[in-house]
């Protein structure tokens, strides 16, 4: 089974918001075709909905979800997204109110640091090794900061901070004013450090407004108190295609490398030796995974992570 990633070749400089509102999209006067809205969709909804029949359509996009594995080349044909106006409503309502918080405050229960390799028992483990031996423990760096709007500096409350290693995988998020911190073992730490800044939980009016931003952290970067500035999302309009996903990116689930081939038979919602129940997935792009990750990183990274990490 090939992989494919969406492809926009000719990015479109009509206004969205000029356009003429539909049921799964907006129109366009210009060329005269009903531009369809995938902003909404997930990756893994994303990947099922182009899996139909072979066509390419004038859509907008976010360039988050460009990056999505499709185990075929194949369109499909009509796009019947449903989002009656009823839907719609149901939408701007809980964008409005937004889920649940995470976290009530800067510091982060361990609970919500638990991973595949490193749980609070190992962590607890980890410190108190020194009691019984003559070897020298370390404390657990803190990595800590602040996460605030480019556009207007206010704090964004829920923001996720994903922290990726080889063999672990820690998430925390932030407090409502902006803040967290998050506990990581000193043997995770490498001098190359992968971080990830997400977004799709954060609290507020407009929840789709900023876009993932991915960092590399020295161990003494990690160590300083780090101030960001949410991204604002940038969104394509064009005409989608399909391109040829070249060489097999690194793949990572529990600290251990798993076959991309059965990463990307999941993903396109097939039975096999690997299955995404339970769980979510991020893309990393070529250039900062092999940086971190070295060479067998080369093609990208895909971290799979359970989703009793994200809560």
């Amino acid at each position: 089974m090939k992989s494919f990633e969406l492809k926009i070749d000719q990015p479109c400089s009509e206004n969205w918001q000029d356009m003429t509102s539909r049921e799964n999209g907006s129109f366009c006067s210009a060329c005269q075709k009903t531009v369809i809205d995938l902003t909404m969709l997930s990756k893994n909804e994303l990947s099922a909905k182009f899996s139909k029949k072979k066509a390419g359509h004038c859509v907008r996009i976010s360039e988050d979800q460009m990056s999505t594995l499709m185990a075929k080349s194949d369109f499909f044909d009509d796009f019947s997204i449903p989002f009656s106006s009823t839907a719609a409503t149901v939408f701007i309502a809980g964008a409005l109110l937004g889920p649940a918080a995470y976290a009530e405050d800067a510091t982060v229960s361990l609970t919500h640091l638990v991973d595949q390799q490193t749980s609070s028992s190992d962590l607890r483990r980890y410190l108190e090794a020194g009691k019984s031996s003559n070897c020298e423990v370390l404390e657990p760096i803190v990595f800590k900061g602040t996460v605030t709007s480019e556009s207007n500096n206010e704090p964004i409350e829920n923001a996720k901070i994903i922290f990726i290693s080889q063999n672990t995988v820690l998430v925390a998020y932030t407090d409502s004013k902006g803040s967290f911190k998050l506990p990581i073992p000193e043997n995770q730490v490498n001098a190359k450090n992968l971080v990830r800044m997400s977004f799709d939980k954060a609290l507020g009016n407009n929840l789709n407004q900023y876009g993932d931003t991915d960092f590399i952290y020295t161990r003494e970067e990690l160590i300083e108190s780090q101030k960001v500035k949410a991204q604002p999302k940038r969104f394509i309009l064009g005409y989608v295609t399909s391109t040829r996903v070249v060489g097999e990116p690194l793949a990572l689930y529990r600290g251990n490398e798993i076959d991309f081939k059965d990463l990307r038979w999941a993903i396109s919602g097939k039975k096999g030796k690997f299955n995404l129940n339970g769980k979510t997935y991020e893309h990393f792009n070529p250039e900062i995974s092999q940086e971190v990750f070295g060479k067998k990183a080369k093609y990208g990274l895909y971290v799979v992570i359970d989703e009793t990490l994200n809560h």
